[in-house]
């Protein structure tokens, strides 16, 4: 409800960095949330553009809008537009190191269109090659990377194997803040796998 002062607070100040950081956490919501697709396309695409300007491209946050576009496409139609998402996050993750948290957030975004686009192995492949650079920078992982992996399990068919990891990425975060949403869908994602296991009534 706010977000139109605040733009036009940033506006009036003449700091494009602000409008970068209130518009991307407007686009957080819409497609992360309330995971809006194609009604949500226009106002990312020409946000993704807005902060790829001379007067923005070096605005932190202008790293994070690569991952509302690339959530974007995937909510329109993840298998349809595997290789735009594979391009934005590559050409950004190109710009940072593995000591941003970006760089583990946009990991996941190219790691989800190898999933969608049928190449699970090379997924896992990818994601294992991404957690050692993340090591050896001397950044801690976060559980994001793993989870894909579970993802990408699932679509192979391996639903021990995504259970046994599903499990282990819950232990690795007991000790962190739990925010409802995540305890929902980590809710439905357990009685998922219980089902493909066939514990139908665990389920």
């Amino acid at each position: 409800a706010a977000m139109p002062e605040a733009l036009a607070l940033s506006r009036s100040l003449q700091n494009p960095w602000l409008e970068v950081y209130f518009r991307h956490w407007e686009m957080r919501n819409r497609v992360g949330s309330l995971v809006q697709g194609e009604i949500a396309l226009k106002d990312a695409v020409e946000f993704f553009e807005f902060a790829h300007r001379e007067e923005t491209i070096e605005c932190p946050q202008s790293i994070c809008v690569t991952q509302d576009l690339a959530e974007c496409y995937a909510n329109m139609d993840g298998p349809g537009w595997v290789e735009e998402r594979m391009a934005v996050a590559e050409e950004t993750l190109e710009r940072i190191s593995p000591k941003w948290n970006c760089f583990q957030c946009l990991s996941c975004e190219y790691a989800e269109a190898l999933i969608d686009g049928d190449k699970c192995h090379e997924a896992l492949d990818y994601l294992a090659q991404q957690e050692q650079k993340i090591l050896a920078a001397g950044e801690e992982l976060f559980g994001s990377l793993s989870s894909r992996k579970v993802m990408a399990y699932i679509k192979l068919g391996e639903y021990e194997k995504a259970y046994e990891l599903f499990l282990q990425n819950v232990k690795d975060s007991e000790d962190d803040y739990q925010w409802r949403k995540h305890v929902e869908s980590e809710n439905v994602s357990r009685a998922q796998l219980l089902a493909l296991l066939g514990k139908i009534d665990e389920a």
